[in-house]
């Protein structure tokens, strides 16, 4: 059964990070609201998009959610006095306005609202979060209402990082009040299970549900049991209730992000009561105990990682590529740059401008000795890279290097030998353009068989570089393997390989117009495995393309699919069946997009996957070693049987 689209707002949330994971988990389709601006926080999936919207600002996201079938709110704003009630009820008021309007497919909201609603003296969260609810519930929408008391996870943002790291960091731990709060706290995890549960069941509806554990812990003893499960005893210190109050008020007053607020005093200083039963009986759901709760956060959460647990990346090659991979893994939680290293010096102030800070080598064998290193990306000239390759497979260091891998494709041999196999495995090549949102939609429509089955392509490549002769290293044939064909044809060949296999090249033609070294044009036809032929055109020295541009048409036994003008156009006998500007081709997977003009999304997603294969080394990524092999064989057979 097709699994329904899930829109979730306050994706980036401690809990949306929790229960964006869950839902994919289960096989939904999602669609996750972050604010723009803001770095995703989830690993790339094939089921999930990335909505950048503001929540208050409708038309951020109004014709973004037609496929939606439910909406799982949890955008929330708790302590800002202004910013509380704008986004907690101007918020709900949007979200109610796109079942109004009709915007979404079916009128489905879970509403994750809180406790603190229930409290004598309220904050300003307790206050907005009431006036939301009541919004919600007196709409035309099918809602259901989850209430939770604490929600404990070791994520950045909960109370509970704030406990941990106040038990790690400060000699005492001060307390507002006299700790006798009872609180019936709730995991992340158990909070997602039960959004879970309330979107597959339709007895939920119309229903408000309490979430909290069975048994109720009093906030000394929660503090304890942490402290209990990290080995650490520290003394509790007890402020008067009304002198941290005021305390407080005065200090958010003049401290921005102050860690502490009026609502956190209020809201750990007056009892309510809890009932879960009716959500256990209606969901078929168990609530975690609390002494195990806090273990399990503590000890297995892979969000717990320290410093040292990250992965240690050595970037060799400061130039244009270097940066910018060194900027995107400077934004991955579970990477730490460690070693910069390049023979000019100079460009360690270039890397410090961008916010990357490490210990500076010209040499890596130098950098290896002196630092951890578990893994190297390999930023360098092309013809440098089988020196750096053969330094990390003596050391057995998985390696990240820039496409082509090789400007001799003989060096191959030695590389993919059986004894390097384990570190290839783990190692990639980057041909990017794999990942960019219309090489993988297309490939998603060839592999259903959309256009039925492929008989022709045609592929172009134009890009306003060289119109006359050019000095450096990549006009070197005996450096850079070749001209466009070497670079940046790779990227053309690695989406000819990605949608059809490895082909053979039947002939090729080379034109030298500004230089006799390298070629500025080629046009090379080849032929692939169930009878697919195809024609490659390229050429660097074309009006008019100052950005890097590949178009292609491919011709199926029952229709076609067009890319061109940043266009994708599917036709079916004889009619349009889709037709998407780039930006509106569905992209399926969560992105950073450092430079969107240059499918700089595509650039996040394949030095994330690296990070991924890295940290799970049964996995294979598209763009390995042998991909990068085969891609190369293409080009390689292409200058051998050149004309």
């Amino acid at each position: 059964m097709k699994k329904k689209t899930i829109l979730v707002t306050g994706a980036n949330g401690f809990l949306g990070k929790v229960v964006i994971r869950n839902l994919l988990n289960k096989g939904y389709r999602v669609i996750a609201m972050v604010r723009p601006n803001a770095l995703a926080a989830f690993h790339p999936h094939d089921n999930l998009t990335i909505l950048w919207a503001d929540i208050l600002n409708y038309e951020t996201y109004v014709n973004k959610v037609a496929d939606v079938e439910v909406i799982v709110h949890l955008a929330a704003n708790k302590y800002d006095p202004k910013l509380s009630f704008l986004v907690n009820i101007e918020g709900a008021r949007n979200i109610i306005r796109l079942i109004n309007e009709k915007r979404v497919k079916h009128n489905r909201i879970i509403n994750i609202s809180s406790q603190s609603t229930k409290h004598k003296w309220k904050g300003v969260y307790g206050k907005s979060k009431l006036e939301a609810d009541k919004l919600i519930q007196s709409s035309k929408a099918t809602w259901t209402t989850i209430m939770p008391n604490l929600i404990y996870g070791y994520e950045k943002g909960s109370l509970f990082y704030t406990i941990v790291n106040y038990v790690k960091k400060l000699p005492f731990i001060p307390l507002i009040g006299d700790g006798k709060w009872e609180l019936y706290p709730v995991t992340t995890e158990d909070v997602a299970e039960t959004i879970v549960a309330t979107i597959e069941n339709d007895i939920s509806i119309g229903k408000i549900y309490e979430l909290g554990s069975l048994k109720k812990i009093t906030f000394d003893d929660f503090i304890l049991l942490i402290q209990k499960e990290l080995k650490i005893k520290k003394p509790i210190i007890h402020i008067p209730f009304i002198f941290g109050l005021f305390m407080a008020y005065i200090m958010t007053k003049i401290i921005k992000n102050f860690p502490i607020s009026v609502d956190n005093i209020l809201g750990s200083n007056q009892n309510v009561s809890n009932d879960s039963t009716p959500a256990i009986k209606d969901l078929n759901i168990s609530l975690t105990p609390i002494y195990e709760g806090v273990k399990n956060q503590l000890h297995t959460k892979p969000s717990m990682a320290t410093k040292d647990e990250k992965i240690k990346i050595a970037m060799v090659g400061l130039g244009k590529m270097g940066i910018l991979h060194s900027t995107i893994l400077n934004t991955i939680q579970k990477v730490e740059i460690t070693a910069l290293i390049d023979k000019d010096k100079g460009l360690l102030n270039t890397a410090k401008t961008m916010g990357i800070n490490a210990n500076f080598y010209t040499d890596l064998k130098d950098a290896i000795q002196k630092e951890t290193i578990q893994a190297v990306y390999i930023c360098t000239p092309t013809f440098s890279h089988k020196s750096v390759i053969d330094t990390c497979l003596k050391f057995k260091i998985p390696y990240f290097v820039e496409k082509p891998v090789f400007n001799v494709f003989n060096d191959y041999q030695d590389i993919l030998s059986k004894k390097n196999a384990a570190i290839n495995h783990r190692s990639n090549s980057g041909y990017f353009w794999i990942y960019r949102r219309e090489i993988q939609y297309t490939k998603s429509l060839l592999d259903k068989k959309a256009i039925g089955d492929v008989k022709s392509y045609q592929v172009n490549l134009r890009h306003s570089d060289v119109f006359g002769q050019k000095k450096g290293w990549q006009f070197v044939k005996k450096l850079s393997g070749g001209g466009v064909l070497a670079n940046p044809g790779p990227h053309a060949f690695s989406l000819i390989q990605y949608f059809f296999g490895k082909g053979q090249v039947r002939s090729s033609k080379l034109t030298y117009l500004y230089d006799n070294d390298v070629e500025d044009e080629a046009k090379v036809k080849l032929e692939h495995q169930k009878n697919i032929n195809g024609d490659l055109n390229s050429s660097w020295s074309v009006k008019g393309y100052p950005v890097l541009t590949i178009d292609f048409e491919i011709k199926g036994d029952r229709g076609s699919i067009i890319y061109k003008d940043n266009k994708l156009i599917v036709k079916k006998d004889n009619r349009v069946e889709v037709n998407l500007p780039y930006y509106q081709i569905p992209r399926e997977r969560s992105v950073y997009n450092l430079n969107p003009r240059s499918g700089g999304d595509a650039y996040y997603i394949e030095d994330m996957l690296f990070v991924d294969n890295l940290l799970e080394t049964n996995k294979k990524n598209i763009n390995n070693l042998e991909f990068a092999h085969d891609v190369e064989y293409m080009i390689h057979q292409s200058y051998e049987k050149a004309a």
